[in-house]
Formats: structure tokens, C-alpha cells, sequence
């Protein structure tokens, strides 16, 4: 550091530092510059100018975000599992204010103080892994001897960055933390937008195809007859993993055919205490009970279509109700309806009116020779 500028900054450890979030809002950064000069950090022993690189106009080496979220979390898990380095209230505090939701007053205290974890609910909030593609050796290095050495780390940083001040940005790919950087598509969460949630989130950008039913369901999408219904918790921007934390494969045969996480009332209890207590069993069976009766009109249905003698017309405008029906119970059963249940009660509810008026197209005709035209 520079005789007479800077000698005391390292005594002055903790600082508070503002910055303007994705939102228009302010996120103040808690920083302390003694363990991040005094001690090694991922192995290495960092410099003043590892953080303040960027030289802006009108401001004296601005801070580089990029390079404090590779520290923090390049080639660390986020979503169940909390492994960031420092911990998200290592760096800031909830906030402390109601946040204003579609569903309501938000009130972060309530839920912190029976635990639960910042990434419970904000598991989009990283985007970017941090890795250097070998590739990116190329942009300046032309010898088949130089690339031969891309594994050795430690010789890698100390000739790139020690001894050469190669900004860590200029080999890693960016990695993005904010609250929605997880979520790219992400507009906000009015019904216009209700499907941007989950456009680029965890579960959804592997699992588009196998769980578009559920991703549908808790969208409030996707059924016939039925205006738009997003789940109060799909409002509340609460993602899968929020409710998907148990195991459903033991560590062996995980090992085999990977891990699916499941749905558990624990994960109710855990951010609601008992406020909920045993609902998810008893949406199960109200979801159950609600297929069965809707699948059993919808039977009915189309063996009386099946037994009249229909004109086209009629056959083609019961078919036409029939497949109505199919579609709902069909979306309700494979999407599972307990991730929206108020949305799939409605649904089934208009499946059954199709049902009925599919019958009765076809009751003229199956009731006898003088009970119809």
C-alpha cells in the first residue's frame, strides 16, 4: 500500500458497503479487509488490487463484484445445501422491512427465527459456475507446451495473477448474484409474467420435459375452462426445492440412478411451522378422491358416446367435451395435483361438467325409442 494513502485502511477491518441492486433498491455488503489480506483465501494470498482492479472514471480502483462472487462461490453447491463461503449473512442481513408480495405481507424475521435458511427460498439467486475453459488459453497463448499445463492451478495463478496481474475475470466465466440472476428471463411476478419463475431455475432447466405437467400445475396453466390460478406459492416466488428436500433414493442406489428429492410435510413445517400441519396428506387424498370420481363420470361418459347412435355433428361435439375432460384429468394425475390444489379441484370440477354435457348429448339416444327425436 502507498505511504501516506492507505497504511490504515487494514486497521480499520469492517466496513459497510452500499450498492444499488438489480431493483433500484440498496443491499449494504458487510466487508472486512483483515482476514481478506491477512490470511489466504482458496489457497492464495490476496492483494489489495485482487478486489479493487477496475479503474472507472471520476473513481479511484472500483471494487470488482465479478471477482468477489468467483471467491465466494465458484464451484460451491447452492439451493439445498448452504456451502457459499461466508454464508449469505456473512455478507448481508435479511431485510428488516414487510416485503410486499402478490399473497401478502412478507416478514423475513418470522421465518429466519425458526430457522430456515436464506436459500430455502432464494436458491435462483447464483448463475454461473466460475470455470475457465481451456479454450479461453488460446485467446492468448499460441504453444501446445503452455496449454499442457492447464491442470496445475497453482502454477497457473501464481504466473497469471501474481506475477502478471491477469484479472480473475479475464480467464473465469462470470458468475451472477443477485435474486433473481438464477432466473434470466425473470420480469416479475404479476399473472402477466407468471411463467418467468421458473423459465431458468433449478429444477426446470433439466427437467423442462418430465416435470411440465407439475411446472403447469403450480403455474396455474395448462387446464381447459379454467382461467389462470398461479398457487400462493408460486406467487410468493418459492421454488421446488423450497418443498422438494427430502431424499427418495438411499446414498447406494442414488449412486445409480441419481436423486430425486420429494415432498415431505416436514418441508411445510419447515418454513410454516405448524400452521399446516398434516395439509399435505390431506390435499393428497382430496386430490385423490376428486381423480377417481372425476375419471369414473368421464368412463361413464364415453361408453354412452361409444353406445349411441349419434349424428357427426353431435358425435364430433362430444368428442370434443370428452377430450376436454381427458385433458383435465389427465393434466391433474400426472402433474399431481397437490401443487396447486385449488387450481386442480377447478379443473377436475369442469372435467366433470364436460363429462355431463357429453351425456347428455347422448341420452336421447339411449333412453328408448320415444325419448328423443
Amino acid at each position: 500500500m502507498r505511504s501516506g494513502c492507505h497504511e490504515k485502511r487494514l486497521l480499520e477491518g469492517k466496513v459497510n458497503w452500499e450498492i444499488q441492486s438489480v431493483r433500484g433498491g440498496k443491499v449494504t455488503i458487510r466487508f472486512d479487509h483483515t482476514p481478506h489480506l491477512t490470511e489466504e483465501r482458496r489457497g492464495k494470498q490476496l492483494r489489495c488490487v485482487s478486489c479493487h482492479s477496475q479503474i472507472v472514471q471520476g473513481q479511484h480502483l472500483v471494487v470488482t463484484l465479478d471477482t468477489c462472487f468467483l471467491c465466494h462461490f465458484k464451484g460451491l453447491e447452492w439451493g439445498r445445501n448452504e456451502t457459499v463461503i461466508g454464508g449469505c449473512k456473512g455478507c448481508h442481513d435479511a431485510p428488516k422491512e414487510q416485503i410486499r408480495l402478490a399473497t401478502g405481507d412478507f416478514n423475513h424475521a418470522e421465518f429466519l427465527n425458526r430457522g430456515v435458511t436464506c436459500e430455502n427460498c432464494h436458491s435462483d439467486s447464483v448463475k454461473g459456475d466460475g470455470a475457465v475453459p481451456v479454450q479461453f488459453c488460446w485467446n492468448c497463448h499460441n504453444q501446445e507446451k503452455q496449454i499442457a499445463r492447464f491442470g496445475e492451478t497453482k502454477f497457473m495463478h501464481q504466473t497469471h495473477v501474481t506475477d502478471h496481474k491477469v484479472e480473475c475475470s479475464a480467464c473465469h466465466v462470470q458468475i451472477e448474484h443477485n435474486l433473481t440472476a438464477g432466473a434470466p428471463k425473470f420480469v416479475s411476478t404479476t399473472l402477466a409474467n407468471h411463467d418467468s419463475l421458473l423459465d431458468a431455475g433449478s429444477c426446470n432447466s433439466c427437467h423442462e420435459q418430465t416435470h411440465g405437467g407439475p411446472v403447469e400445475l403450480y403455474r396455474g396453466v395448462g387446464a381447459r375452462g379454467v382461467p389462470d390460478m398461479p398457487s400462493p406459492m408460486f406467487r410468493s416466488q418459492v421454488d421446488c426445492i423450497a418443498c422438494h428436500r427430502a431424499k427418495k433414493q438411499s446414498s447406494d442406489a442414488a449412486a445409480v440412478v441419481g436423486q430425486t428429492f420429494v415432498a415431505v410435510q416436514d418441508s411445510c413445517n419447515y418454513c410454516h411451522g405448524t400452521k399446516y400441519e398434516s395439509a399435505l396428506d390431506t390435499w393428497r387424498q382430496m386430490i385423490a378422491t376428486q381423480l377417481a370420481k372425476s375419471q369414473d363420470g368421464y368412463d361413464q361418459a364415453k361408453a354412452a358416446i361409444a353406445a349411441a347412435n349419434l349424428t357427426p355433428f353431435d358425435k364430433l361435439q362430444a368428442d370434443r367435451l370428452l377430450d376436454d375432460a381427458a385433458h383435465n384429468i389427465q393434466l391433474i394425475r400426472l402433474g399431481h395435483g397437490v401443487h396447486n390444489v385449488n387450481y386442480s379441484i377447478a379443473a377436475l370440477n369442469v372435467a366433470d361438467d364436460r363429462t355431463r354435457e357429453a351425456k347428455q348429448i347422448a341420452a336421447p339416444t339411449t333412453q328408448g325409442s320415444g325419448a328423443g327425436p
